[in-house]
């Protein structure tokens, strides 16, 4: 897992690159409720998640496609944010520094009328190094939770507010390639997430459990050049139902309903107006999980998606009106488990974003993008001595077919479009930990991890890579 943060912290863009595949490769959740953009976006900015409100981030490595759909191509990110206390509780939090640092949150929880219920709410300022480097982040969260008899309720939303400058590239200049400080570029983003989960245990062997989900992200960038602007909306409904068959055997099954948007300003009809691009999805998956031994689990599952996009506009320019759109597609995930670690081989498509789908009047849309395919395979074993040392070993493989990419100058006699289905890319290593606790009140851990990546030559060209980059990696 690889952090990189453009732009001074705090908040500068944060993005996750999980065992080499690119930001918008992985499914960000907040207690279940996907948090990404259309078609994946550019992927999720971790800078905004306040640690306060948040108990622990659940994170699964790999292509995960049965359970979790298209996004999971790398992996999959849930924040699990902290779940009510019984007993009443409130913690206040003061902090300050330099800069005009100040930080401030308060949570409270406790029960009502046999309701569980927490409150978080906080606030983040600095005025940063230099003008227009200053950052603010505004939290609220609440979660509900209710238990009667053999089912469980659970409602929860978060909102968030930011807003920072962009003061560009300062400090050592010795080429003078900058003019100075950028006193103009701020971005500013607020995004909101609301979601219910209800479970009953229909008997000791079956459970049902439902799920409904809202996402709204509305952003904002200044610049020297303008206003510009985004608008995401995701709404999704889950109907899932766990079997246990045997004491060894586990099966879970469920269908997926979802709505997508997004509206920008590089998304115009042929008036220069701003529409939204949108996207249903029905989705049926199953999943079985067997355990051999009680060392070994094997696992299988399949994935089924229909998409339909709505119609598009045309430019006015070089693109037509498109009609409706229809994608079926399947996803595939197998593999086995040793000790207590997932290991699974998979095959995982999804959806491309939406700025494939339509660009700004003068850029070509593609009518027949096919969606980005994704091979892995990991295996690994956990070795435990006792309850002293644990080790794990684990060994995966991701390829990267059909990715999108935007293509110009020498590249662009490779597609009648600018964009297709062209590039490739591939990302293999091992990852290695142990655990030593000689003591009840001691714990040693370690890890190591070795990638390799590589940006695959474009397919008909003699070995390009893809735009930007000027160089070609074969």
């Amino acid at each position: 897992m690889a952090f990189n943060q453009s732009g001074a912290p705090p908040g500068g863009v944060s993005s996750l690159f999980l065992r080499g595949g690119n930001a918008n490769l992985n499914l960000v959740e907040i207690d279940g409720v996907p948090v990404i953009g259309f078609g994946g976006g550019l992927g999720f900015d971790f800078a905004h998640i306040p640690s306060e409100a948040v108990d622990h981030i659940d994170v699964i490595r790999g292509a995960q496609s049965a359970v979790y759909g298209s996004y999971a191509n790398s992996g999959v990110i849930d924040f699990v944010t902290r779940r009510p206390e019984a007993a009443p509780q409130l913690d206040i939090l003061a902090e300050g520094g330099s800069h005009n640092e100040r930080r401030f949150a308060i949570t409270g929880t406790g029960t009502i009328a046999g309701f569980g219920l927490l409150l978080s709410a906080s606030r983040y300022d600095t005025d940063g190094l230099v003008t227009n480097d200053d950052y603010r982040n505004e939290d609220v969260l609440f979660n509900l939770t209710r238990r009667f008899g053999r089912q469980s309720l659970s409602m929860h939303g978060y909102f968030d507010s930011n807003e920072v400058g962009q003061p560009g590239a300062w400090g050592s200049d010795p080429k003078h390639t900058f003019s100075g400080i950028d006193t103009i570029s701020r971005a500013k983003n607020n995004f909101s997430e609301y979601g219910a989960h209800y479970e009953a245990d229909l008997s000791p062997r079956v459970r049902q459990e439902l799920f409904g989900s809202f996402f709204l992200n509305n952003s904002g960038f200044t610049s020297p050049y303008g206003f510009s602007f985004g608008k995401d909306l995701r709404g999704q409904g889950e109907a899932r139902t766990v079997a246990s068959l045997s004491r060894h055997d586990t099966a879970s099954f469920g269908v997926t309903g979802g709505h997508e948007s997004v509206t920008n300003s590089y998304i115009t009809d042929a008036a220069f107006s701003t529409f939204p691009i949108q996207r249903n999805e029905i989705s049926v998956y199953a999943e079985n999980r067997y355990e051999v031994a009680g060392r070994l689990f094997l696992s299988g599952g399949l994935r089924a998606e229909f998409f339909r996009t709505a119609s598009i506009p045309g430019d006015g320019y070089s693109a037509r009106s498109s009609p409706e759109q229809y994608l079926a597609r399947e996803s595939q995930a197998f593999g086995g488990v040793c000790g207590r670690r997932r290991h699974a081989p998979a095959h995982l498509v999804r959806p491309g974003p939406a700025s494939a789908l339509r660009l700004r009047p003068g850029v070509h849309r593609q009518p027949a993008l096919k969606p980005e395919r994704t091979r892995s395979v990991d295996a690994g074993v956990e070795q435990k001595a006792g309850n002293l040392l644990t080790l794990d070993a684990t060994y995966f493989y991701n390829r990267y077919y059909d990715l999108i990419v935007t293509l110009g100058g020498s590249l662009t006699a490779l597609s009648h479009y600018t964009s297709a289905n062209l590039a490739n890319s591939q990302a293999q290593g091992a990852e290695f930990s142990a655990r030593l606790r000689p003591a009840r009140w001691v714990l040693v851990a370690g890890s190591y991890t070795l990638l390799e990546t590589r940006i695959l030559s474009l397919d008909g060209s003699s070995n390009q890579a893809p735009l930007p980059l000027p160089w070609d990696n074969r």
